[in-house]
């Protein structure tokens, strides 16, 4: 399946910036290009769909891969004694 420029330009910036939110990167893209987006919404849920923020289907299309496999950082957390 062939990549249409949106696309191409969502995972340019979320390998840019991939510590930045979800909604700031989408605001930031659409500002930059509305040309490639009918409006906000449809730039932000692409934007959750390439980080697998999209539900179950959709996190086979995240960009971060590792041995060939999607995979997204877990949260570091202490689980509390007792």
């Amino acid at each position: 399946m062939t990549e249409g420029p949106a696309s191409i330009t969502a995972r340019e910036c979320l390998r840019k910036f991939p510590k930045a939110g979800t909604k700031t990167l989408a605001r930031k893209l659409y500002a930059e290009s509305p040309e490639l987006w009918p409006n906000l919404t449809a730039c932000y849920t692409m934007t959750r769909r390439l980080r697998g923020k999209q539900g179950r289907t959709h996190r086979g299309y995240t960009i971060a891969e590792k041995d060939g496999r999607a995979y997204e950082a877990q949260k570091q957390f202490k689980l509390p004694e007792g």
